[in-house]
């Protein structure tokens, strides 16, 4: 496996992360710990995890 599918993966696997649970990276990011995500937040995040899977589809077929 090449260095370019091993990014595409790790790619995937941020977007997956953003799409289906976004709160966890928001608190790792987040100075105050108790601050919660708002709901626009979350929803620009999973914006961002759906962006992300499809920026590790371009690179894996960039690679192929």
């Amino acid at each position: 496996m090449g260095i370019g599918l091993i990014l595409a993966f790790a790619v995937a696997l941020l977007g997956f992360v953003l799409l289906l649970r976004p709160e966890p990276l928001w608190r790792c990011l987040r100075k105050n710990k108790d601050d919660a995500i708002s709901s626009a937040m979350a929803a620009l995040l999973r914006l961002c995890g759906i962006g992300c899977l499809a920026l590790s589809v371009a690179l894996a077929q960039w690679v192929q």
